[in-house]
């Protein structure tokens, strides 16, 4: 692994194993996330008509990210080219587990080889081709909603471009914009207007919700479950989206519990 600290938030480099010419993304280990996100972003924008023929490496080197940061980057670059492979390189334990836990496709030369992560079978040339992975059936959780938990608190609108992400609940004092995203491992309470995307229960919390004063996001996701909100056709009015026999239902808030 190369020391990446002093380097740029994401560097681009372009290699060929075996007949596959492949993109990597070399992270840095120290800048600040949402820096990275930003350069993440502009990087996916800039190799667009270069990956219809090359596989992506993530390169994380020692990074030491959370769950929601791993899957804030799948997310991000498994929506960009949802038929390009993906391999991840990283040597960083914490971030190794949750790679193992969201079926990362492990780089063949990942420091961890010995680890029990997903590995495309090797091809004929000698390099890799990535392989599909089934979702586990997501976990069920029984505690009601706020028991025991906190939150992060963002104050302020979130422009188009914005993103904030949270491991346990988040709280956003003002309007979610069209082209901000907003992740969370629990709750997501807008104090305003949603009318950008929103992952609440990140993975796999099925007992999550998602509050707004008025709900119209341009996707909504809670857990594994993935819709958009309807229509409003009458007055716009304070609402809850949670799951309900498999699937995301919003409600009218009616202003004295969560639970159901």
């Amino acid at each position: 692994m190369t020391d990446r600290i002093t380097e740029e938030p994401i560097i681009l480099k372009g290699l060929r194993r075996g007949r596959r010419k492949e993109l990597h993304l070399l992270f840095s280990e120290r800048a600040p996330f949402e820096t990275m996100l930003d350069h993440l972003k502009a990087s996916l924008v800039r190799i667009d008509a270069l990956v219809h023929d090359a596989a992506i490496v993530v390169n994380l080197g020692q990074r030491d990210l959370s769950e929601v940061e791993l899957l804030t980057l799948q997310t991000m670059i498994g929506e960009r080219f949802p038929q390009t492979p993906v391999f991840w390189d990283i040597a960083h334990p914490n971030t190794m587990m949750w790679a193992q836990q969201h079926a990362c496709i492990r780089y063949p030369s990942s420091p961890f080889a010995a680890a029990p992560m997903p590995v495309a079978p090797p091809a004929e040339d000698g390099g890799q081709e990535a392989v599909s992975s089934q979702e586990e059936p997501p976990s069920q959780i029984s505690e009601p909603y706020w028991a025991g938990a906190t939150a992060r608190i963002v104050r302020g609108m979130l422009r188009s471009g914005q993103r904030e992400t949270s491991e346990e609940s988040i709280v956003i004092l003002g309007d979610v914009n069209p082209g901000a995203e907003v992740f969370a491992k629990r709750d997501i309470i807008v104090l305003g207007a949603l009318r950008g995307i929103a992952h609440a229960g990140v993975p796999d919390q099925t007992d999550a919700c998602v509050f707004a004063l008025h709900l119209q996001p341009t996707q909504l996701r809670i857990a594994h479950l993935i819709t958009r909100a309807p229509t409003a056709t009458g007055p716009l009015l304070p609402e809850i989206a949670r799951i309900k026999g498999g699937q995301i239902v919003v409600e009218t808030y009616k202003g004295s519990r969560f639970k159901a």
